[in-house]
């Protein structure tokens, strides 16, 4: 039991490290709008957040939009916003400009696989954090 408890630490201190809070790096295969504020963006993952080890390199395709929950958006000041999420999507757009090959980050899981489909996920809200765009998921799952 004692031996199950330390390794469940191990396995969550670069989380608890990161304050939620990964990164990897990725090769952008394309970025398009899809309309009413919402993208898709298809890239090679090429490592892993968290210090996981990276086995292989994986196609993602990830849906953004920005989805405000079922409560006001603003109700506090550490959650994401819209404001933020055109900010994000800007600085990702200059990125790619310079290199096909980015940072992206993600909050705690990030974004949620679209059922059904293979390596398509779904992002509810994009932030910038020390210069990385992050994917957020969960903030709407209050």
């Amino acid at each position: 039991m004692r031996r199950n408890l330390i390794l469940a630490v191990l396995m969550l201190a670069p989380l608890i490290a990161s304050g939620g809070r990964g990164s990897f790096d990725a090769k952008i295969i394309d970025f398009r709008e899809t309309g009413n504020d919402e993208y898709v963006l298809r890239m090679i993952q090429l490592s892993q957040p968290y210090g996981y080890e990276h086995k292989r390199d994986t196609e993602l395709v990830l849906h953004l939009r920005f989805q405000c929950p079922r409560y006001e958006c603003d109700d506090a000041e550490s959650l994401p916003t819209l404001e933020e999420y055109h900010q994000a999507i800007e600085l990702l757009k200059n990125q790619m400009t310079v290199s096909d090959i980015i940072t992206f980050g993600i909050v705690d899981r990030g974004y949620a696989q679209i059922e059904g489909t293979k390596n398509e996920y779904q992002s509810n809200a994009l932030e910038v954090y020390d210069g990385i765009v992050c994917s957020n998921y969960d903030f709407f799952d209050l």
